[in-house]
Order: C-alpha cells, then sequence, then structure tokens
C-alpha cells in the first residue's frame, strides 16, 4: 500500500496530465507486434510503453539515454521535469535535452513542454522565454499560449481573440474563450465545428451547470464517440449518480482501459458507492475486497460500511480497530468513539469512552459530533447550552450543524419559538445544502427524542450573541 501511494506522489501532474502527453508521443501500432512487423524504432517505443505502464523511471531514462530518436528524448525531458518524487528531477538535464533535439516538430514541442512545466510552477517568467520563440513561428498558437500565461481576465481573453484570427490560427482558444467570456456556449459550439479535443466535454460541462439535463447528456455521448476521454469519464459518472447500472456497465470498460490506475481506482469507490446506495451488498462487497488490494484505508471504510448496513457490526469494527491501531488512522477512531457512544452492535455504551476517543482524533467533525451528544443531554442538562451554541456558530459552514440547528428551533427544544429563524434556517437547508424537503422531513423523525418542552431555553440576552 506504501509503495502504490509512492508511485502516485510523483506528482498528479505527471500521472495524469504528462502521461497523455507520452501516450501521444508513443505512437504505437500495436497490430505491427501482432504480425510481426515491427520496425527496431518501433521496437524501441514498444520497450518504452513497458517502462512507463510499469512506472520503472529509472530504467526509463537509462535506456532512453542511449537512444538517437527525438520523440523518445521527449520522454526523458519529462521525467526530468516532473519526477521530483523519484530522485529525477532535474530542470538543468531537461533544458540539455534541447541541446540535442535535431528534428524542429520535437523541438518545438519540447518547447510546449517546458512552457507547461513553469506555468504548472508558476514561473512566468522562464516560460515567457518559450512563449516568445513562437512568435515568428506560429502567430496563432504564440498568442493561445500568451493567454495561457495571463491572469488579467480581460488580456487573456484578448489573446485567445488573437489567436483564432491570425493568419494560421489555433482554434483550441475556442475553448479558452469560452471558459472566460460570458457567452460560454457559443464559443464551445465554435470548438465542436472545428473539431478540437474536449469540445464536446467542455459544451457538456456548460449545459450542466444550467441543469440542461437532456444536452448534457447527448454532448457527452458524442463526445464519447468521437474518442474524447473526459466525455467519456463524465457520462459514466452521470449514469453513477443516476445509478443506471445498465449505462455504466456499458462504458466502464473502455474508459477502465483509456485512463490510469488513480482514475480508475477513484471511479471504482463511485461505483462501489453506488451498489451501497442500491442496497446490492454482495456486489458491493466483492469490488470493495478486490479495491482493498490497491487501496487498503479507503476501501476499508466502504467495507464498514457494507457491514453495518447489514448490520454486521462485529466485523465492521475488527476493521476500524486495524486501521486505528495499524494505520493509526484518526478517522477510524472517530468512528470507533462513535460506536461507544450509541452503543452499536458487540460495544457496550460508554459516552465518556467514546467522547474522549473521538477528542483523541482531533478531527473537525468529530467535534461536531461531541457538541450534538452535549446538545441531546448525554452528558448531562447542564451541557446542552454548550452543545447548542457551538452547533448554532457553525450553520453557515456545516449541513448538519444546520440541521440540528433547525430541529431545536422546530421542536423548540432548548429555545423558545422564533419562526425568524426556523424559516431561515429551513430556507438555508434548501439553497445552500441543496436537500430536499422529504430529507429535511425525514431528519425531524430520526430525531424526534429532541421534541421535549420541558428543557428550559436561554433568555433574549444570551441567544442574541449569535
Amino acid at each position: 500500500m506504501i509503495k502504490y501511494k509512492a508511485q502516485l506522489n510523483i506528482t498528479n501532474k505527471f500521472i495524469v496530465d504528462v502521461r497523455k502527453s507520452i501516450n501521444r508521443i508513443i505512437s504505437l501500432n500495436k497490430s505491427k507486434r501482432m504480425h510481426g512487423s515491427m520496425s527496431a524504432s518501433d521496437e524501441r517505443i514498444f520497450k518504452v510503453g513497458q517502462y512507463v505502464s510499469q512506472m520503472d523511471y529509472e530504467s526509463l531514462v537509462n535506456y532512453i539515454s542511449h537512444c538517437e530518436e527525438d520523440r523518445l528524448k521527449l520522454i526523458n525531458l519529462l521525467v526530468y521535469l516532473y519526477g521530483k518524487n523519484i530522485c529525477l528531477f532535474s530542470e538543468e538535464k531537461a533544458i540539455d535535452i534541447l541541446k540535442d533535439i535535431k528534428s524542429n516538430a520535437c523541438l518545438y514541442k519540447a518547447w510546449t513542454l517546458l512552457i507547461e512545466y513553469y506555468l504548472f510552477k508558476s514561473n512566468k517568467n522562464e516560460a515567457s522565454k518559450y512563449i516568445e520563440k513562437y512568435k515568428e513561428i506560429d502567430e496563432g498558437y504564440y498568442y493561445y499560449l500568451l493567454g495561457n500565461s495571463i491572469d488579467d481576465k480581460k488580456k487573456k481573453l484578448d489573446c485567445y481573440l488573437e489567436a483564432v484570427t491570425a493568419l494560421k490560427p489555433c482554434y483550441k482558444a475556442y475553448l479558452k474563450i469560452g471558459d472566460v467570456a460570458e457567452d460560454k456556449e457559443a464559443f464551445y459550439k465554435l470548438a465542436v465545428i472545428k473539431r478540437i479535443e474536449n469540445s464536446y466535454s467542455k459544451l457538456g460541462g456548460h449545459y450542466k451547470m444550467i441543469n440542461d439535463e437532456l444536452k448534457m447528456t447527448n454532448c457527452f455521448k458524442k463526445g464519447e464517440m468521437n474518442q474524447e476521454i473526459d466525455s467519456l469519464k463524465s457520462l459514466v459518472k452521470l449514469y453513477i449518480k443516476m445509478q443506471d447500472f445498465e449505462g455504466v456497465e456499458k462504458y466502464r470498460k473502455k474508459l477502465f482501459l483509456a485512463i490510469e490506475k488513480n482514475e480508475r481506482l477513484e471511479l471504482l469507490e463511485l461505483i462501489i458507492k453506488m451498489n451501497i446506495e442500491c442496497k446490492d451488498y454482495d456486489r458491493a462487497l466483492r469490488l470493495a475486497k478486490f479495491y482493498q488490494k490497491s487501496d487498503y484505508v479507503n476501501a476499508s471504510f466502504l467495507l464498514v460500511e457494507i457491514y453495518e448496513r447489514k448490520d454486521n457490526y462485529k466485523t465492521a469494527l475488527d476493521i476500524l480497530f486495524k486501521l486505528a491501531k495499524e494505520y493509526k488512522n484518526k478517522r477510524a477512531l472517530k468512528r470507533i468513539g462513535e460506536y461507544y457512544i450509541y452503543g452499536y452492535g458487540v460495544i457496550k455504551r460508554d459516552v465518556d469512552k467514546g467522547i474522549t476517543l473521538i477528542q483523541r482524533s482531533g478531527l473537525r467533525s468529530g467535534r461536531e459530533i461531541i457538541s450534538i451528544c452535549y446538545l441531546k443531554g448525554m452528558c448531562g442538562e447542564e451541557m446542552i447550552e454548550k452543545g447548542f451554541m457551538a452547533l448554532a456558530q457553525t450553520t453557515e459552514s456545516s449541513k448538519t450543524a444546520a440541521l440540528y440547528v433547525y430541529a431545536c428551533y422546530f421542536y423548540q427544544y432548548f429555545v423558545g419559538k422564533d419562526q425568524i429563524e426556523e424559516v431561515r434556517l429551513y430556507n438555508l437547508l434548501l439553497n445552500k445544502y441543496r436537500m430536499k424537503k422529504i430529507e429535511i422531513n425525514a431528519f425531524l423523525l430520526n430525531n424526534s427524542d429532541l421534541n421535549k418542552k420541558n428543557i428550559k431555553y436561554p433568555t433574549l440576552a444570551s441567544r442574541i450573541l449569535f
């Protein structure tokens, strides 16, 4: 597990974005290898592809250093730029590679990679040196890169407009104009017309923002047909959200083949959660145990949730104890504290011990649970006010706090009748936290123990403090 995390920490940029550049550079025709008709050049590229897939970057660098092909040298340039956590980082070596690149096409690509790197590191001075090199070579692309390096929204927009109207236009800028302009739809559509990569994904994302689900779904489907990975990802996530098993299964395999390992694990986690919500616990259990081989901690918490829903608290607690003891996991410690507070399963209820464990976790969400315990009088009526005041101060940042404080006003628990505050909190839950009325009503029913009229409420002077 630790080894896997270390590999991912090469930097997210290297794993997710930069390896896409590597895949574009390594344009291997796999059918040639199957039919034994690969050239020596193809064999070298295939070997490099193996090192990349195995994340064996040290062997990769050593192998390429003995090759003369410019497109392979670009891969070493990427490793030197983004290989900080594997002790291969060296800006000097990356820049030295430029001296050995002979073809103009690869040299221009190297400049672009250096520009992306310096912008990623917020080093605009160094990025501008390479951006200027494009001024006489490709005016459209020059303005596109210049726009990427500018923070001012108006100047950025001006650069992108220059890029699409240059003698040799850079139509990729249509997507960037859509990002910063008010009329996003029009420019995203222009990008679609020009067949710019990920244009359908961008247009679909715009329709998602304005809640046009039909157009959004159609855009993602068209993007998937045009081999857009981002559209395919969005489509699968949309089907997961809709709990559409047929839609997920239709596109899942294709997406898994197209994305990196960490993205596959992220998607797998979403699919497991979908199965849990749909109460298909057996399938969720199988997937979570498979997920556990790659990410033990996150998969274990999913297993805990599955076992809890199946009322198998003993197995869930065993997993939590292992996470807390062997992995020093604070979230697991907090959850064990909840077991003691509510007396789940085989645990004998012990509120004080539960609160102590939650305090040891040091998590903010843990402090909220303690405040709820105080509010409900689990630690004596004298602590109710402390719990109420703590929750009342965080209603704007915590949905849970807003729910409990609203319930207090609804049931007039500890507070007197205050219709204005009750309505304000209700609208906060509906508008800011996007809760449905049925969800709020379910919370009130589940916490009907707050429906106590005999609890004294504070005076106006003390309530006005919040």
